[in-house]
């Protein structure tokens, strides 16, 4: 009877030790390159990048992330994406993505989960958001992402499952050029992250109740892994390794050769995850078929509180596993906001830099433009006063000209009338000294024609007889002075 009491309090401590173990998985969900690597090697293929290490890239050459087959969904950790793949547990909450043009877009592992790695945007009547690339931070600008990998459709289909039929097509996005990044952020124990638009803003475009859902964190528990197309997708990135080797001929041919390397060793490595992943399920039914012996042989076993001390010794040891863990996930994320604080504020001081720049720039510019326009308002001036200064003098010049003209005819018109004066008297002169007695002659007749002028001629007595015996007296005194 005491027996069967220690067994009953022995399963309900390992009962109670599962059931711990559980939620704390449910919590803390931990991730490795094997977990990742054995569910999506079926979907696509895994190849070693020069500069990201090992990458995924799916088998659909037209898959986008973030836009194909899923939807969005509002959660407690904000907008979620939502996959209709058996895989999109992984690539669409852990890692990053980046486009590649030989391969399309390549999934980069990582280990730090989210709703979704994306930045969120709007401008106007429209929502946008795009993956973020390698070494992006959450707090990234607009123009740090490429345009054409930004997704904006308008803001009232946020929630549809269909949103692809509005979506805005790439080669339009640069009327989006002016969208402003939404600095909507999620700081909890499960990681920073954008949780994207406002749940109230949302309900008030769309017109509708936003039902907030839960999200499920880690890998489902269903994933169905289809090994046969492991093949095929490696078949497709052969294809396209021998197309990029024709087109770039001999000059690349050992490049290729090496990438043909690793894609063997990618397909050899494939082939032995399947192996290990065969060897998993054989031993998990051999330890479903063995459990029934165990629990009868601890049954058999008398040596209970040996067994009870094991069971809490593996309990620490889990709980301080889990601690150690939870530090480790602690310091990462620390080290994760440091880093991209720093990456944020270098940003910063490129941008303050780059617009002190601008600003320098477009002040030269300005000085520079107001000093030709001053320069040229100057030479107008000059050019106005010198055209005025040569008509004033031209004015001046002609004035005096005409003026000096004036002199000139005044001064020879002066000459010519004493030039003439003098000729007559001259002339006079010349005929006074030629003929005397002909002036003597006309000079009575000119004295009888004043005196007959003269108002008191021929009122004397005389008559005027006197005054004309006189002047004949005086004619005769001056014929006998002459003679």
């Amino acid at each position: 009877m005491k027996t069967k009491k220690t067994l009953i309090v022995l399963l309900f401590v390992c009962f109670g030790f599962a059931t711990l173990e559980t939620k704390a998985q449910a919590v803390n969900v931990n991730v490795n390159f094997s977990m990742f690597q054995n569910d999506l090697s079926p979907y696509g293929t895994w190849m070693d990048n020069p500069r990201f290490g090992q990458v995924w890239v799916y088998e659909d050459p037209e898959f986008q992330p973030y836009y194909s087959d899923g939807h969005w969904e509002y959660t407690s950790y904000g907008w979620s994406w939502v996959s209709d793949f058996d895989w999109g547990w992984a690539p669409f909450h852990y890692g990053r993505w980046e486009y590649d043009p030989n391969y399309g877009w390549m999934w980069i592992p990582g280990y730090d989960w989210a709703s979704a790695w994306v930045s969120w945007s709007s401008y106007d009547d429209y929502y946008g958001w795009a993956p973020l690339g390698y070494g992006l931070g959450i707090n990234v600008s607009f123009g740090s992402i490429p345009y054409d990998r930004w997704n904006f459709i308008p803001r009232r289909n946020i929630c549809d499952r269909d949103f692809y039929r509005h979506r805005v097509s790439h080669t339009n996005n640069h009327i989006f050029r002016n969208a402003v990044v939404i600095n909507n952020y999620y700081g909890g124990r499960e990681g920073r992250f954008n949780r994207g638009p406002e749940r109230n803003e949302v309900q008030r475009y769309t017109r509708t109740r936003v039902e907030e859902r839960s999200a499920y964190r880690g890998r489902p528990q269903n994933v169905r892994i289809d090994h046969n197309r492991t093949r095929r997708t490696n078949d497709r990135v052969n294809n396209a390794q021998r197309r990029n080797e024709n087109a770039n001929g001999n000059r690349d041919r050992n490049n290729n050769n090496n990438e043909q390397r690793r894609v063997d060793n990618n397909r050899q490595r494939n082939d032995n995850n399947d192996q290990a992943i065969n060897r998993d399920r054989r031993q998990e039914r051999t330890n479903r078929d063995a459990q029934p012996r165990v629990e009868n042989n601890r049954q058999r076993n008398d040596n209970v509180p040996q067994r009870n001390r094991e069971v809490e010794r593996q309990r620490n040891d889990q709980q301080q596993q889990m601690e150690r863990q939870r530090n480790e996930q602690r310091q990462n994320t620390e080290r994760q906001q440091r880093n991209d604080q720093q990456q944020q504020m270098e940003r910063q001081r490129n941008e303050q830099r780059q617009n002190m720049e601008r600003q320098r720039n477009e002040q030269r510019q300005n000085v520079e433009r107001q000093q030709r326009n001053d320069q040229q308002q100057q030479m107008e001036r000059q050019r106005n006063e010198q055209r005025q200064n040569t008509d004033r003098q031209r004015n001046e010049q002609r004035q005096n000209m005409e003026r000096q003209q004036r002199n000139d005819q005044q001064q020879q018109m002066e000459r010519q009338r004493n030039e003439q004066r003098q000729n007559m008297d001259r002339q006079r002169n010349e005929q006074r000294q030629v003929n005397p007695q002909r002036e003597q002659r006309q000079q009575p007749a000119m004295e009888r024609r004043q005196e007959r002028q003269q108002p008191n001629y021929g009122n004397n007595g005389n008559g005027g007889g006197g005054q004309q015996r006189q002047r004949s007296e005086n004619r005769g005194r001056g014929n006998g002075k002459r003679d």
